[in-house]
């Protein structure tokens, strides 16, 4: 409603829903007939004087503004500067928006296990608003798709990883069918509800094709024509989707998997959106595709050069599963343009730190399981 009356463009994430009394500026007579060469000074000013926020609004606030410039680890510390007190003394919409940010951050620095419960804890506010239950499913669903060990270059499967797969690709497609329910009980549809949540559910539908795309290429690297075809249309159709809805990390997201099947097609827009939206982890798995083109097409030394411009980038936005990931990628490309060596010690054991940093059984069974395995192969000595 501030948008409407102000004329102004809906930004997604602006916090006007959270601190409502940012509403006043809309009617201001400063807001309304400002002197253009001292605006900011009178708002700064209106703002102190009018706008009484509590603690722990204001650091809340201060975290959102840290996460719109992409810093997850920033906004992180930021909340954890939230007392239990404080946090139960925010408006419940307040509450909300704080797991949720923390969920997305805590998403961002692979801690899953957390994720998990943060999801869970949204999905509890449920019975004052359906969209939070839904946007929780979503949340928690998403936890659990990051737990699989997926994309590694030492990937084993065996009947756990099999198991664990059909569970999570279950809990998709139920959490999915959950949410259609709620929307045709609540008679709500896609366009009703609220950006943040119109995101959360076509984001969902992003992660079951990519999850479907990943059994696929397991059992095949490159899919059969039919099996293509389905999922370049696909992915066209989400890009499609996000566009119509205005979802550019969907549009970025549908770009950066269907690079995965035809690198021929490029990136698109979605390195130029990633960048928009200072989403740093986008901006990495663009690097991490590259790499992995070019050690598919035998360019051994353009396939380490990306991964290591991968695994620096991922080290200084806190993603500490990517960086694993980019140094079992240099691995693997050493593997291939030489057999031996793949990697010296001191590379050995900061492989072995990092990956005691990733939250989730799975992935701590699976990095014991590879990193044994390479020991072995190439008899690294790391003086453990």
């Amino acid at each position: 409603p501030n948008a409407k009356e102000a004329n102004a463009l809906l930004v997604d994430g602006w916090p006007s829903d959270i601190f409502f009394q940012l509403g006043k500026f809309v009617t201001s007579p400063i807001a309304t007939k400002p002197d253009p060469s001292r605006l900011l000074e009178c708002l700064a000013l209106e703002f102190r004087r009018e706008i009484a926020l509590t603690s722990g609004q204001r650091t809340l606030l201060q975290a959102i503004l840290a996460r719109c410039v992409g810093s997850a680890k920033d906004a992180l510390r930021t909340l954890n500067r939230i007392s239990n007190n404080e946090f139960h003394a925010l408006p419940s919409k307040s509450q909300v928006e704080f797991l949720r940010l923390r969920a997305d951050c805590f998403h961002e620095v692979s801690r899953y296990q957390q994720l998990g419960k943060d999801g869970l804890r949204i999905a509890r506010y449920g019975l004052q608003d359906v969209s939070a239950f839904i946007h929780g499913l979503i949340i928690h669903a998403e936890s659990l798709r990051m737990r699989l060990p997926v994309d590694t270059y030492y990937s084993e499967t065996d009947n756990v990883m099999l198991v664990a797969r059909f569970v999570v690709v279950a809990y998709f497609l139920l959490v999915g069918v959950l949410t259609g329910a709620c929307l045709i009980a609540t008679r709500q549809t896609l366009t009703s509800l609220a950006p943040m949540i119109r995101h959360a559910v076509i984001e969902h539908g992003v992660r079951i094709l990519a999850i479907i795309q990943r059994l696929v290429l397991h059992w095949a690297r490159s899919p059969n024509a039919a099996v293509g075809h389905f999922l370049r249309r696909a992915w066209r159709y989400i890009y499609e989707v996000s566009h119509r809805y205005g979802y550019a990390g969907g549009m970025a997201n549908a770009r950066k998997f269907l690079y995965r099947i035809s690198p021929e097609e490029g990136h698109g827009d979605a390195q130029r959106i990633y960048t928009m939206f200072a989403d740093k982890t986008g901006l990495e798995l663009l690097l991490r595709n590259e790499a992995d083109a070019a050690l598919a097409r035998g360019d051994y030394e353009a396939a380490l050069a990306g991964y290591r411009e991968f695994g620096e980038m991922a080290l200084r936005n806190g993603n500490i599963l990517n960086a694993v990931k980019s140094m079992l990628g240099s691995f693997h490309a050493r593997e291939l343009q030489s057999p031996l060596p793949v990697a010296n010690a001191m590379e050995f054991v900061r492989v072995i730190e990092l990956s005691q940093q990733v939250e989730g059984r799975l992935w701590q069974r699976h990095f014991r399981k590879t990193i044994d395995n390479i020991r072995n192969r190439f008899s690294i000595d790391n003086n453990d």
